[in-house]
């Protein structure tokens, strides 16, 4: 609820848009990568701090990763 809420209620995304997840490793971080994949077009940007979060972020959509 919290990444639906921030990303949909609050942040208004939209297909057009780029989205920049803060820890995409966490809780909060996979289900709003996943969310944006799922019900939009927009491009993912996420942060994390491991290469194996890396993966597991890419392996849910994310497009971009940055340590």
């Amino acid at each position: 609820m919290t990444a639906y809420q921030t990303l949909f209620w609050f942040g208004e995304l939209t297909d057009q848009d780029t989205v920049l997840i803060h820890a995409g490793g966490s809780g909060v971080g996979t289900a709003a990568i996943q969310l944006v994949k799922q019900m939009t077009q927009a491009k993912v940007i996420t942060t994390a701090g491991s290469q194996d979060k890396f993966d597991f972020c890419r392996s849910l959509g994310a497009d971009v990763c940055i340590n």
